[in-house]
């Protein structure tokens, strides 16, 4: 009876320890310190010097980065402390705590999905006809702008296919903007926002909402023409509505 009982103990542990591996495994770039929290792994820490908080979301399973970059608590510009770190689910506004509380991304690091999201989907309509286009490269905005720019415009003057982008971190969120020039002479204006993004501009059926709502591509006025803003920024567009870019003369 006691070998009886033992075995089925036994069983019994290693079905448990089983199942809890094919629910929780661990890939090799998530650090130990990356809690589980339903089907992803969460990496929160407090970053003394922004006084925000420094995450690392991953994909369960694959280890896929998600989200990476400093969060803040709501539309604060702090992060919880670390008490307050403890994670309740990942979903389409940020990290939900137990409190419930929500960590918003502030910035994204160079890990952030965001950025080839973005850079491919300016390649993608400046690449339209089956010409390859220029990457001029993205401007952070804690750098100088002008060498993005200039490749910009230089592209521009020679009528040659590029894109250019430029990133920018907000109280409790980032975004992109960025231009892409077709061989066909068609000129795109794009913002992406970690934020959803609902248009509600004049654009009708020419603007596309694309990357889950994150990405809005919008046709520049024709003829094109490429303005550089006081930080050096390029748009094609002379008017916002709601902070988006609407075309001039609609």
């Amino acid at each position: 009876m006691t070998v009886h009982w033992s075995k089925a103990i036994c069983l019994c542990l290693l079905v448990f320890l089983v199942g809890c591996k094919r629910m929780h495994v661990r890939p090799s770039n998530v650090p130990q310190s990356a809690v589980w929290v339903h089907g992803t792994f969460v990496d929160c820490s407090v970053d003394i010097q922004s006084k925000a908080n420094r995450c690392t979301v991953y994909k369960g399973g694959s280890g896929e980065i998600l989200a990476e970059g400093l969060f803040v608590l709501g539309n604060t510009d702090k992060g919880a402390d670390n008490s307050e770190l403890r994670f309740a689910a990942v979903g389409e506004q940020g990290i939900y705590l137990d409190d419930s509380q929500i960590l918003h991304q502030q910035t994204a690091t160079q890990r952030d999905p965001s950025h080839r999201v973005f850079g491919e989907r300016l390649n993608q309509f400046a690449s339209k006809g089956g010409s390859n286009a220029l990457d001029c490269g993205e401007w952070a905005a804690s750098d100088a702008a002008d060498t993005v720019t200039e490749c910009a415009l230089t592209a521009f003057a020679h009528r040659k296919p590029f894109f250019v982008r430029y990133y920018e971190p907000e109280q409790a969120h980032f975004r992109y903007t960025g231009i892409a020039s077709a061989s066909d002479g068609t000129f795109y204006g794009a913002v992406y926002s970690s934020e959803r993004t609902v248009w509600m501009g004049d654009a009708g059926k020419d603007g596309q909402l694309l990357d889950g709502n994150h990405t809005l591509i919008l046709p520049c006025p024709k003829p094109p023409a490429l303005t550089k803003t006081r930080t050096g920024v390029l748009t094609c567009f002379t008017e916002l509505i709601n902070g988006q870019p609407t075309q001039s003369g609609k």
